[in-house]
């Protein structure tokens, strides 16, 4: 048995692209992408994570993105909506937030225990209900969701 041998696939419907590693900057990762052909509602088109093992490209999101737009009342902290979820998504601060959102997975995040969210950044979110997501920032400032 061989060396495992890069994918190279020869569908031009499949692209890839490369992240820097979520827990080690001195390296790089590829996503192999397969082009669907099918467009959500929106006319979003909609692109798989292509499988290596051959058996076609496995889904990547639910049949429909959630969008879910939320300004921060105040500075206490705060559950966003109870919206049931299949694959996570994106939470993104607003180009024009005054201070950095805090997220974190329970109501005893503080800015000194959870990680912030710049103006204008996002951070990529797994969980089942959007309701398992908390943020605290300043009044008046702005987190969107999208995913499903």
């Amino acid at each position: 048995m061989g060396e495992p041998r890069p994918i190279k696939p020869s569908d031009p419907r499949i692209q890839g692209i490369r992240l820097q590693h979520p827990t080690d900057s001195t390296k790089v990762i590829q996503l192999e992408l397969v082009d669907t052909g099918l467009l959500t509602a929106d006319n979003i088109e909609r692109w798989s994570i292509a499988s290596s093992s051959g058996g076609g490209p496995l889904p990547a999101v639910p049949s429909e993105n959630k969008h879910y737009y939320y300004e921060l009342p105040d500075t206490n902290v705060h559950a966003l909506a109870d919206i049931a979820l299949v694959s996570g998504g994106v939470l993104i601060a607003d180009d024009d937030n005054i201070d950095p959102i805090v997220v974190g997975g329970d109501n005893s995040i503080t800015d000194t225990t959870a990680p912030k969210l710049p103006a204008g950044m996002s951070i990529p979110i797994s969980a089942l209900n959007l309701s398992q997501i908390f943020v605290k920032g300043t009044a008046g400032d702005i987190i969107t969701f999208i995913g499903g």
